[in-house]
């Protein structure tokens, strides 16, 4: 079962979305499933003991094969991101939307 994935707003021809940490032994179809309904990137806000934990190191390389492109902007849980760098990141990501990235 893959995690639910919650819309958030549209962005000019595009969108935003969040969902859970997939679930790893289903980390391939479940990546398959996000090319499927058009995803272009994954964001982890995992940090990498976490990533660990739940098994998820290979999620960048299972984006690739399946054309996404991944980054990591880990935030430790329970916490805040540092704003300056939460607010660059929601700038450049907006940017990325707005121009139709792929």
């Amino acid at each position: 079962m893959n995690p639910p994935i919650f819309h958030v707003m549209n962005i000019g021809a595009g969108g935003l979305s969040v969902m859970p940490a997939p679930y790893a032994p289903w980390l391939r179809p479940h990546i398959g499933e996000l090319w499927e309904l058009g995803v272009t990137k994954v964001l982890s806000l995992l940090e990498e003991a976490e990533e660990a934990e739940l098994h998820l190191q290979a999620e960048r390389q299972v984006c690739a094969a399946h054309h996404l492109a991944f980054e990591r902007f880990p935030i430790r849980d329970m916490d805040v991101p540092e704003l300056a760098a939460l607010a660059i990141l929601v700038a450049r990501l907006l940017d990325e939307i707005r121009a139709g990235y792929t």
